[in-house]
């Protein structure tokens, strides 16, 4: 079977620019699919073509994006190129995967997007019609911002309903969480629920377990994902014994907030993924904040939750309801989400 696999993998040479000029990697993203494209890679022939996401300019400084070639193993991979202004970006993006898309598709048995994404499925719609279409679904759109800005608000029911209109055309779907099948009206189509991927290769060696009580979280840093009640929830654990670190993008400010007055608060900065995964080995506790009580967690799964199992580490986190049940005999949980609550347990 041939496979053209669509998604957001980054090139090594990409992914150490960008971390040359500030700009973090989704790590959770590129995880997920660089372990399928790993998998898949063994039992069909895979093609991959993908953007680089970066944000847009002048935010990020490069004006337009130019796709390069380049392998990974027998893996032939081509990023597109495309025009980084708002708007204009996603147009020349779609129209890139639509001229790569047409070119190649009746080679192809079957086409995997990852991420429901309008410029990705509009293009496999009209142009990849000879081949079956899968779509993966790590996150549902309309919770992937806090944004509230009425004209985005518009933007974004605009690409839902050609969203949904795309995935009528999709044959099959994958899914993180079960709930997500209700939200995206799947109907009878086939679907599978695979919450999460991990490549044994990212297993680290086994290391020496830090001094301190170190309570540790990585990843996104933003105030929705339940961080602020984390920080909140810390200073009111007592002892120079405990510290609490945490690494990843996002709002930095709020964590300097709490560091300023707090200096057992320790933000260790972007890091690689190794470096992430030592870190995770070293220290005494992992932490995900995230609340179950907020709706977005029913329909997505913490890819964090599978990375810090694997490092042996206790792992705290909420009884979210999209977590199966063969996990929970494996972690600790936040019984009472109070910041009172998440403090105590943390002590605990």
């Amino acid at each position: 079977m041939k496979c053209l696999f669509i998604g957001s993998i980054y090139s090594e040479n990409f992914k150490n620019y960008l971390m040359s000029q500030g700009v973090p990697s989704s790590s959770a993203g590129q995880t997920f699919e660089t372990a399928l494209l790993e998998g898949m890679g063994k039992i069909m022939d895979v093609n991959v073509i993908s953007e680089f996401c970066v944000p847009c300019f002048p935010k990020f400084k490069k004006f337009r994006i130019f796709g390069e070639s380049y392998s990974i193993g027998s893996t032939p991979r081509k990023s597109i190129s495309y025009t980084n202004i708002p708007l204009v970006k996603q147009i020349t993006q779609m129209i890139s995967y639509f001229a790569h898309i047409k070119k190649t598709s009746d080679s192809f048995d079957i086409i995997v997007i990852y991420e429901l994404t309008s410029r990705q499925l509009l293009p496999v719609v009209f142009a990849g019609r000879k081949s079956k279409k899968v779509v993966i679904v790590p996150d549902l759109p309309e919770f992937m911002s806090e944004n509230r800005n009425p004209l985005y608000l518009f933007a974004k029911k605009i690409d839902r309903c050609i969203i949904d209109w795309a995935l009528k055309r999709m044959d099959g779907l994958v899914l993180l969480s079960p709930y997500m099948k209700e939200r995206l009206h799947v109907g009878e189509k086939p679907w599978i629920v695979i919450e999460g991927l991990f490549s044994p290769k990212d297993v680290t060696k086994d290391s020496n377990k830090l001094e301190k009580k170190i309570v540790l979280y990585t990843g996104k840093i933003e105030k929705w994902f339940g961080i602020e009640d984390l920080l909140e929830a810390f200073t009111q654990i007592h002892g120079d014994q405990y510290q609490l670190w945490l690494c990843g993008p996002g709002d930095i400010e709020m964590v300097n907030k709490y560091s300023s007055k707090d200096n057992r608060i320790i933000y260790k900065g972007c890091l690689t993924h190794k470096d992430v995964l030592n870190l995770q080995k070293q220290v005494r506790l992992l932490v995900n904040p995230r609340h179950s009580y907020d709706k977005f967690t029913l329909y997505s799964f913490p890819s964090k939750t599978m990375e810090y199992m694997v490092s042996g580490t206790p792992t705290l986190m909420s009884r979210l309801k999209s977590l199966p049940k063969d996990y929970l005999d494996h972690l600790y949980l936040f019984e009472d989400e109070s910041i009172e609550g998440m403090s105590k347990m943390i002590k605990h």
